[in-house]
């Protein structure tokens, strides 16, 4: 009898404290602060992308916070690495949902569709640092505050139709978004103009591009799209400039090309256009080259447009609270527009970024440019001849 009486006092004991930690961690962010939880990948090859998005992020709360008149301690930053892994994205997912996120943050494609079912259920804004936008159409709390695939797209096609290209060659990872883009966007514009094209895919984990290469000199194209991570383009126009087949077509590569420049990576890279927001086109944005420059003094590192994306977006995030008092979709649709460093931001009916994008251009003096038709002389020269 004494030892049962003794049990219960302990599961009592047990289920007093099990209820405490519970309201706390329930409670977090409800009273104290607002918990944003961030799912990226910090470590690994896609770092180069958005391994300092957390710093951007964190300077654009603290500025806001100051300029609105709003205490920095309000927000509770919780930035963890998922090192580019679905299943590890789905670890850290699952830990961070423990402490009841008003706003989650999450990256890149294939990290965020791992999580994203379940996120959605908490019904609080979940904001994709990728460049696919196909979530934002399942699920009603996906926001893409981000240059995207869907932005992307028109500008290959220009780019195609501009160079008067007849075939093109693409270099495409075998991955949904990339894909999607692909097929949605893309080839269905080519085939209503009759450009014929051959398309070759490739792993994510694939590292030697020779053969394919060679099928693309073999293919005899006018334009050649690159598209994938850093790692994927930079080795595969690596290839391409050696075989010297830039003198013959001309090459565009995708929005990761930006990251290679950020690495000063010039001269295996030069004599390409390229997607980019107008912010990476030097001087035409004095507010984000003034901003670069004061990213790069706090630091000691220099940021890219991602990382400005970042700041904007918690800029939004701190505006959405000053002015409502709560942090919603619906809340953030309604401070939109938005002027930020990189820009106006504007969203479209789907919550993704429906802001300008631009053809750049690498030149082979090491000079980035807005790309223009006349960059593709040399092309109509040799078909001249």
């Amino acid at each position: 009898m004494k030892l049962n009486h003794c049990c219960r006092w302990i599961l009592l004991a047990i289920s007093a404290v099990t209820t405490v930690v519970t309201v706390f961690i329930l409670g977090c962010g409800k009273g104290s602060h607002i918990y944003i939880a961030g799912n990226l990948p910090l470590s690994g090859p896609i770092a180069i992308f958005s391994g300092k998005y957390p710093l951007g992020f964190k300077l654009g709360i603290e500025d806001a916070c100051k300029k609105l008149g709003i205490s920095v301690s309000k927000f509770k930053l919780d930035f963890q690495d998922n090192q580019g892994k679905p299943t590890m994205a789905a670890a850290v997912m699952r830990k961070q949902l423990l402490m009841n996120p008003q706003i989650y943050i999450s990256g890149t494609s294939q990290m965020s569709e791992a999580i994203i079912p379940e996120v959605s259920k908490r019904n609080i804004p979940h904001f994709l640092v990728s460049f696919d936008t196909n979530l934002n159409e399942k699920y009603s709390t996906a926001i893409t505050i981000l240059p995207n695939f869907k932005l992307e797209a028109p500008l290959f096609v220009r780019f195609i139709v501009q160079n008067h290209a007849r075939k093109v060659f693409f270099f495409t990872p075998n991955l949904k978004a990339y894909l999607e883009q692909s097929n949605f966007f893309i080839l269905p514009e080519l085939k209503k103009r009759n450009i014929e094209y051959k398309r070759e895919l490739f792993d994510f984990h694939q590292r030697d591009f020779r053969s394919l290469v060679i099928k693309a000199i073999n293919y005899h194209p006018d334009v050649i799209i690159v598209s994938g991570y850093a790692f994927h383009v930079y080795p595969i126009i690596k290839l391409l400039k050696q075989y010297n087949i830039q003198k013959r077509c001309s090459i565009m590569a995708t929005l990761d090309y930006i990251d290679l420049i950020h690495k000063k990576k010039y001269e295996d890279i030069k004599g390409v256009a390229f997607t980019s927001p107008l912010c990476e086109i030097p001087g035409r944005n004095k507010q984000f080259d003034k901003w670069k420059e004061r990213f790069k003094s706090i630091f000691k590192r220099e940021p890219s447009y991602v990382d400005a994306y970042a700041y904007d977006t918690a800029w939004i995030i701190v505006a959405t609270y000053k002015k409502f008092g709560n942090i919603t979709v619906q809340n953030i649709i309604k401070v939109l527009p938005f002027d930020g460093i990189v820009g106006r931001i504007t969203i479209d009916e789907n919550r993704v970024l429906n802001s300008t994008l631009v053809i750049g251009y690498l030149s082979e003096d090491g000079r980035i440019t807005q790309w223009k038709p006349e960059n593709r002389k040399f092309l109509l020269e040799r078909r001249e001849k």
